[in-house]
């Protein structure tokens, strides 16, 4: 599996953290934005970009930046380090290819076994029937 590590090319904003809590939302910037734009990226190879722009088309921003949002925790260089693996794992999820589905049949003794339900629920809906003199 390629692992890729696109962290030093991430730019970092921040921003106060909605929210409750008190005097510490109010008065620290504890939200990170990590922001990755993809076409200007150096890591990456042409290949991996057209990748991750096809993969994440719709989570992908006009400018072709790829955004992570973080405020979970109280502390802005944690908020930091969540955003980064977030973006991280983004990227190599698109790197990962999905295995082919194997179609399956159907054993013969399955197919048998629905023929001769089928029958007998046909007798039984002809007992049914009314009788015609």
């Amino acid at each position: 599996m390629l692992l890729v590590d696109v962290s030093p090319e991430l730019q970092y904003k921040t921003s106060r953290s909605g929210g409750n809590g008190g005097q510490n939302v109010n008065k620290t910037e504890t939200k990170v934005e990590a922001v990755f734009y993809i076409k200007k990226s150096g890591i990456l190879t042409p290949e991996q970009k057209v990748l991750v722009l096809l993969k994440y088309c719709n989570k992908i921003n006009n400018d072709g930046s790829l955004t992570s949002y973080s405020q979970a925790t109280r502390s802005q260089l944690s908020n930091k380090d969540i955003a980064t693996k977030q973006i991280n794992a983004l990227i190599n999820k698109a790197f990962i290819k999905k295995k082919m589905r194997k179609p399956t049949t159907i054993p013969k003794a399955v197919k048998n076994n629905i023929l001769q339900n089928k029958k007998k629920r046909g007798e039984t809906k002809l007992l049914r029937k009314k009788v015609s003199i």
